[in-house]
């Protein structure tokens, strides 16, 4: 194959080509190389050529757009299309492909496309072939150049870039600002960067895009070429690729983004959704708009996408509080990009799609000569031209008023033409505007559809949970076995602990290992960081002492079990046998800056439960905070597991906690949800525990 076009410039289709080619070299299929230059990108792009370009192969794949493909021809002559079957790389950004490129058909006998949007839009133009075959997509590891290097903010950073030269509009980054400045107030943390080129190309909008984020000092706008490495390290080094674009042919900068694991949002529309959907990307709903005049050499009888502005916000905002969620999603989407996207699976898909051609190959047409290059032949002075020219002088007269005649018939025609023009023009206009309402109206049942399996799943996924809810187990193997059958039953074979260690091993099934509940109690350590020194009454395994220590604040221990005092004093923590109740009747009045009891109220009789209230505010100095998590009776998941233990009096509602709190002096009491979302009925109603943070 002879792979021609932009090979060495800074721009999509040139490098949608050198993708290819690495394509061709995962198959092995042989090639030769041809560079071609005649464009307004920078032409600085590394590329090794391959094998210099002699005609070798009788068939061309030609990575040049069907608006500069005339060029090209003209650049390189006919004698490289000659005998050869000729492919064309093609990208369009809308649904329509404008009739003037219809000449561009004449010049290959096929046209490859990288999406489906791509091949709908050029098909209905031609009775040729018109291939959709994947570009490789490979993550790239770049030199790791850090922010500050970059000269990007250490804040949380949304990214887009974009091509002055493929029209401001279409990429819409006023849109992207807009959406930006309606998720955050400025200050509040995120920045967005919007990165260019070209921008002497189009210096109108440019200083509209300018001016526009001059409003938002966390708006950075940077115009300019870069290398590769930097602009691979500004992907790396962002938090999310965002793009509202109103169509694109395909997206290549969005699957980059992908590629490297990092959140993307995009429109739901166009090029795009060949490699993005709703489980690896956040897509933003649309209302499909006719295109307006003026934007570049996309037809007015198209549409395109206007993306849902404050959709797009909900999700930046989204992506910025709940990175875990969007990083885990990002890197589903890494994952199936590169499985389906590889420089392997394409070349298998181009090295059979050769096959297929060869096997059906016909014998190629020459290509129409250039305008201008008919050949001329001289004045004629034969006898019959002499008469020729007699009779057309005879003649002349009555030409002229034919042709007068003529040019009136013809005035009439275009004058019938135009007006049907414009009455077809008004028909599309009509007929686009009703295809727009109804995608309209489609997208919106869509959404409903959606929102009401969500829903309803959501309802499902509840029931399940709340209805039926089963206890945590430490280990699977711990309380469930198989019987006779195979099948699952509750029960274990061997193994039963001795007397003394009994509750020791009923904490350890349902409690959980140390490790899990070592990191749920690392929410409390910034709350006592203040209040050395600590009791932890119950202190069992010593979870939290260990979290006390390594954070350097003094803390002991009480705890009635032998064993856990023993397993507490192997890891040569500070701590007491004995209950609670005494420990605390015995310390000193003022004299400890906290008490913290974690699950243990809920095992105090009602008598010693108001007991072990007024106990804390005696020994707690002034400012001293008391801790107490219990479960959370509210959550009715919660509610019914607390009766798994039975060593449980009873259920402290968090009301209850407050009150025990104010009867007995506590200056202020806050209940808190420390695995919760903020908000009050919806913690109070799902989450398994809460905590009383009371002061003296």
């Amino acid at each position: 194959m002879n792979v021609a076009g932009y090979l060495r410039a800074e721009l999509g289709v040139g490098e949608a080509a050198r993708r290819l080619i690495r394509g061709l070299d995962a198959a092995r299929v042989p090639y030769t190389t041809y560079v071609y230059e005649r464009t307004r990108s920078r032409q600085l792009h590394p590329f090794k050529a391959g094998p210099e370009h002699d005609g070798v192969y009788d068939t061309n794949l030609v990575c040049v757009n069907a608006d500069e493909l005339p060029n090209f021809r003209a650049d390189v002559g006919t004698e490289f299309f000659d005998g050869r079957y000729t492919i064309g790389l093609w990208f369009w950004e809308v649904s329509r492909f404008p009739a003037s490129l219809a000449t561009s058909f004449d010049l290959v006998d096929e046209i490859w496309v990288a999406s489906d949007f791509i091949r709908e839009s050029v098909a209905c133009m031609t009775t040729k072939p018109v291939v959709t075959l994947p570009l490789p997509i490979e993550p790239v590891e770049p030199s790791g150049r850090s922010r500050f290097q970059l000269g990007l903010p250490d804040t949380f950073l949304f990214l887009f870039s974009f091509d002055y030269l493929s029209v401001f509009e279409r990429k819409n980054p006023l849109g992207l600002i807009d959406a930006f400045d309606r998720a955050f107030e400025p200050g509040e943390g995120p920045a967005l960067m919007i990165k260019t080129i070209n921008g002497d190309s189009d210096p109108a909008s440019r200083d509209r895009l300018e001016a526009r984020a001059q409003k938002r000092p966390d708006v950075i706008v940077r115009d300019g070429y870069v290398d590769a490495d930097e602009r691979d390290s500004l992907v790396a080094a962002c938090d999310c690729y965002v793009s509202l674009h109103r169509s694109e042919g395909y997206g290549l900068t969005m699957a980059e983004a992908m590629a490297v694991g990092k959140p993307v949002i995009a429109t739901a529309y166009s090029g795009n959704l060949a490699f993005m959907d709703e489980s690896n990307s956040y897509l933003v709903p649309f209302d499909l708009e006719p295109i307006p005049p003026g934007c570049g050499p996309y037809p007015t009888s198209g549409v395109w996408a206007e993306p849902d502005i404050g959709a797009a916000a909900e999700l930046m905002r989204r992506v910025w509080r709940q990175p875990d969620e969007a990083l885990a999603l990002a890197a589903g989407g890494r994952a199936n990009l590169i499985r389906r996207y590889s420089p392997e699976t394409t070349g298998a898909e181009v090295a059979a799609r050769l096959e297929t051609i060869r096997s059906s190959r016909v014998p190629q047409r020459r290509v129409p000569p250039m305008p201008g290059h008919a050949l001329v032949t001289g004045y004629s002075h034969t006898p019959i031209s002499v008469a020729r020219r007699f009779a057309r002088r005879l003649l002349w007269p009555e030409l002229i008023d034919q042709r007068r005649r003529e040019g009136q018939l013809a005035a009439a025609i275009v004058g019938l033409g135009h007006r049907l023009d414009v009455t077809a023009r008004d028909c599309r206009t009509e007929a686009n505007a009703r295809l727009a309402a109804s995608n309209r109206q489609q997208v919106e049942v869509e959404a409903l559809r959606s929102e009401m399996l969500e829903l309803y799943r959501s309802f499902r996924k509840d029931d399940d949970r709340n209805l039926s809810p089963r206890p945590y187990v430490a280990d699977h193997d711990l309380i469930y076995t198989t019987d006779e059958r195979g099948e699952s039953a509750i029960g274990f074979e061997a193994g039963a602990p001795t007397t003394e260690e009994t509750y020791r091993a009923f904490e350890a099934i349902f409690r959980g290992p140390e490790d899990f509940i070592r990191e749920r109690q690392r929410f409390y350590i910034p709350l006592l960081a203040e209040h050395a020194p600590v009791l932890d009454t119950g202190c069992g395994r010593g979870e939290l002492l260990e979290l006390l220590r390594e954070a350097g604040i003094y803390a002991t221990g009480v705890d009635i079990d032998p064993a856990m005092v023993d397993r507490c004093r192997d890891k040569a923590l500070d701590v007491v046998l004995g209950d609670l109740t005494t420990t605390l009747q015995t310390t000193e009045s003022e004299s400890l800056g906290a008490v913290f009891a974690a699950h243990v109220i809920e095992h105090l009789p009602s008598d010693e439960l108001m007991l072990f209230f007024a106990l804390a505010h005696r020994v707690l100095r002034p400012g001293g905070v008391l801790v107490a998590e219990t479960v959370n009776p509210h959550s009715f998941p919660a509610f019914k597991m607390f009766w798994i233990d039975p060593t449980h009096q009873g259920p402290i509602y968090p009301e209850v906690s407050v009150a025990l709190c104010r009867i007995n002096g506590f200056t202020s009491a806050r209940v808190i949800f420390p695995q919760g979302v903020g908000v009050l009925e919806t913690d109070r109603q799902v989450q398994s525990e809460y905590a009383v943070v009371a002061y003296r």
